[in-house]
């Protein structure tokens, strides 16, 4: 059985200007690497959401840093 995601089409604030179609390149690769200043819970829908991204590199970055959330952090964003 697979899943279909789908892209969120609100997103919160933050996320919004970490990840959102305004967001400058530089700042959408920093989220796809887990570096933005974003709570777990919305670290967690930033790398979902970017997991969408047409950009390759962004999108890879993104899987592989969900892939190696921290416990801590993994943990906080599921509360």
């Amino acid at each position: 059985m697979s899943m279909e995601l789908t892209p969120l089409e609100t997103l919160p604030p933050s996320v919004e200007r970490a990840v959102g179609p305004k967001a400058p390149a530089p700042m959408r690769m920093m989220a796809a690497r887990g570096m933005a200043p974003l709570p777990p819970g919305d670290m967690a829908t930033a790398l979902y959401q970017l997991s969408f991204s047409d950009d390759e590199a962004v999108k890879s970055a993104a899987f592989k840093s969900a892939a190696e959330l921290p416990e801590r952090i993994l943990g906080a964003a599921l509360d």
